[in-house]
C-alpha cells in the first residue's frame, strides 16, 4: 500500500484522462510516479500510444506533486510552454507500466517541471514544462 493518496484524490482528472496510477514517492521539489500504458487514453490506436503522451503525463505529475506540496487538490495550473520533449522511440505500448520523475524549479507564480518516462530501465522521452500557478502560490 502507497504511503501517498490515490492520484484520483489529487487530481482535478477523471477517466479516461487521468493516467496516473499511483505515487510512488514526493520529497522536497522531487516525485515518481507509476502510469500503465491504456487502451482507454485517448491517443490509443491499435494497442500503442504515441510517445508525445509524455507531455501529459509530466504535466499530471507536476499536478500531483503540487497537491502533495498544499496537502489538497484545489488550485491548478496550466502548462504554457513545453521547451524540450525529447521522445526516445514513437510509441508506448498498451501494458506497458511507466514510472515519471520530475524535478520542480521555482517557487512562483511560473514554475519550470523537467522530467522523464520511463519503461523499465529504457528512457522513452524527457523534457520541460513551464507551468503558470494560478494565484501564484507556492508548492
Amino acid at each position: 500500500m502507497s504511503a501517498f493518496p490515490d492520484p484520483a484524490a489529487l487530481l482535478p482528472h477523471g477517466p479516461p484522462m487521468r493516467w496516473l496510477d499511483a505515487i510512488l514517492a514526493s520529497e522536497g521539489d522531487h516525485t515518481r510516479a507509476r502510469a500503465e500504458v491504456r487502451a482507454s487514453w485517448p491517443l490509443a490506436r491499435d494497442g500503442r500510444v504515441p510517445t508525445v503522451a509524455a507531455l501529459e503525463l509530466l504535466a499530471q505529475v507536476a499536478a500531483a506533486h503540487a497537491a502533495l506540496r498544499r496537502g489538497e487538490a484545489e488550485g491548478r495550473g496550466f502548462v504554457v510552454g513545453c521547451p524540450e520533449l525529447v521522445m526516445d522511440r514513437p510509441w508506448l505500448a498498451v501494458g506497458e507500466v511507466l514510472e515519471v520523475a520530475l524535478q520542480v524549479e521555482g517557487d512562483g507564480r511560473i514554475v519550470r517541471v523537467a522530467g522523464e518516462v520511463r519503461a523499465g530501465h529504457e528512457r522513452v522521452a524527457h523534457g520541460t514544462l513551464l507551468v503558470v500557478r494560478e494565484g501564484g502560490g507556492h508548492g
